[in-house]
């Protein structure tokens, strides 16, 4: 990939620009880039980004801007990567969605385009999702990490029947459970037992993070 090139899709990324960063994708894919060093470099982009999100020099809406450009990305370069190299190369996996009775969606998806811009893979559940989809899926799909996401007082309590779940199914353990959303709090996430708790996207990360190394 030229410099040129290279440059143009950081640039995309970094300001949102989704449509541009797709075009560039496919041109670095004809040009026969290895699309792992493009997913590598593109990571550290998005990690600026969200660092600058966090300092307040950026708008969410220009975080969750990044993160689907990002997105956009990593899906076009996924079939171009033999063997299943880029699976093999994530950080870890995880299972996100909203709890049962909460169709909240857009701060959920914030927080699955970053951890997926930051190398994990994650399958998103989606909204109002019982709960015990989040632990069969978790099972099925091997994850370490289950990310529960509540933005109204009335559906937390369903992020602590999922824990106590776990418990009764001899699981507590084997997953990790990140919980968030607005009605959610350090100290709520300590009450019900949850293994980690972020207030956005940028901190899910670095707590995600932290939890996988914990478990190797």
């Amino acid at each position: 990939m030229s410099s040129e090139t290279l440059s143009g899709l950081k640039s995309a990324i970094e300001v949102g620009d989704a449509a541009k960063a797709k075009a560039l994708t496919l041109k670095a894919i004809d040009e026969k880039v290895d699309p792992l060093l493009i997913v590598q470099q593109l990571t550290e982009v998005m990690r600026s980004v969200g660092e600058r999100f966090s300092r307040l020099e950026l708008f969410l809406s220009n975080l969750m801007a990044s993160g689907l450009a990002m997105r956009e990305c990593v899906t076009l370069l996924k079939p171009h990567i033999a063997g299943g190299k880029l699976s093999s190369q994530t950080v870890g996996k995880v299972i996100i969605g909203t709890v049962t009775g909460d169709i909240h969606d857009i701060g959920k998806t914030i927080v699955g385009t970053m951890l997926t811009a930051s190398g994990f893979e994650v399958i998103d559940l989606g909204i109002d999702q019982p709960s015990m989809a989040f632990i069969e899926k978790a099972q099925e799909g091997n994850a370490q990490i289950i990310a529960l996401s509540a933005l109204m007082s009335t559906t937390a309590p369903y992020q602590k029947d999922i824990i106590s779940l776990l418990s009764e199914l001899n699981l507590k353990g084997k997953f990790k459970v990140l919980v968030g959303g607005g009605a959610v709090t350090e100290k709520w996430a300590q009450e019900i037992g949850a293994d980690g708790y972020a207030p956005d996207a940028v901190q899910a990360v670095k707590v995600a993070e932290n939890m996988t190394v914990a478990k190797r």
